[in-house]
């Protein structure tokens, strides 16, 4: 089975460990670089009209991604 996600305004996982690394440049913060994006409580929305996506592959006997 495959399915198609996207997200409306997110950045890209790359772009949210660009984004995290010039954040910790700004604070020389190395808690806040080895901490995830879901521990964090907010991930940072990107700008208008731009969205992430994803595909997803899943064995549906399993329901493994």
């Amino acid at each position: 089975m495959v399915v198609l996600e996207k997200d409306h305004q997110s950045f890209s996982i790359s772009k949210l460990e660009e984004e995290k690394q010039r954040i910790y440049e700004e604070s020389k913060d190395e808690e806040y670089l080895n901490t995830e994006w879901s521990d964090l409580g907010a991930y940072p929305k990107s700008i208008k009209d731009s969205f992430a996506s994803c595909i997803r592959v899943i064995d549906p006997y399993t329901m493994e991604t």
